[in-house]
């Protein structure tokens, strides 16, 4: 699927003609941070405007019935510390672990911005970690528990995703990105 315009009247669009019940929304890191910086770097205006505009968005979704999810990805929150400690090839090793650590405070600390947002423009949102809901093998999605998702959906709730580092059967750990995660979430 192609990007999809946020502006109401060619979203109505978009939806009648082409999207099934749910529309996920992609978003990513290097929009919502500074993906440059060494250190996570929030967009805070970014953030506030994306918060904004989401809400509009669920608003008239809701009201056709339609469900939202928002994926983003990881920005300054997640490469840095992905390159520091080499966590892209895997992680089998105990050396690699504290990156493995030091990575989900920095994407609750992003997380917790984009809820933030969420809330401010009335949008009742769930944020959930990829950790605990994919398995991959050789850095490919291998299974998806998409209960959770479908679940917040059908109450009305946005569920909020991002990158992360997953178990890897082959691995240990490996990256998840966004897109990997959309079309699973998608076809949900």
């Amino acid at each position: 699927m192609g990007a999809v315009d946020l502006k109401q009247e060619r979203l109505g669009a978009y939806v009648g003609s082409r999207l099934g019940k749910v529309v996920v929304v992609k978003i990513g890191g290097s929009v919502l941070t500074d993906k440059k910086s060494t250190r996570l770097k929030l967009n805070v205006d970014v953030i506030a405007r994306l918060g904004e505009d989401l809400g509009g968005v669920y608003r008239f979704l809701s009201r056709k019935g339609v469900g939202l999810v928002l994926i983003h990805g990881a920005g300054s929150a997640g490469h840095p510390i992905v390159a520091k400690y080499g966590l892209h090839r895997g992680v089998k090793a105990s050396i690699n672990l504290v990156g493995y650590t030091e990575l989900h405070v920095e994407l609750a600390k992003l997380r917790l911005a984009i809820m933030e947002a969420l809330l401010h423009s009335g949008v009742p949102a769930s944020s959930l970690s990829t950790a605990s809901l994919v398995v991959q093998k050789g850095g490919r999605i291998w299974r998806i528990f998409l209960d959770p998702i479908k679940d917040l959906i059908s109450l009305g709730i946005v569920p909020v995703l991002s990158g992360d580092l997953v178990a890897d059967r082959d691995l240990g750990l490996s990256v998840c990105s966004g897109d990997q995660l959309a079309d699973p979430v998608r076809s949900s």
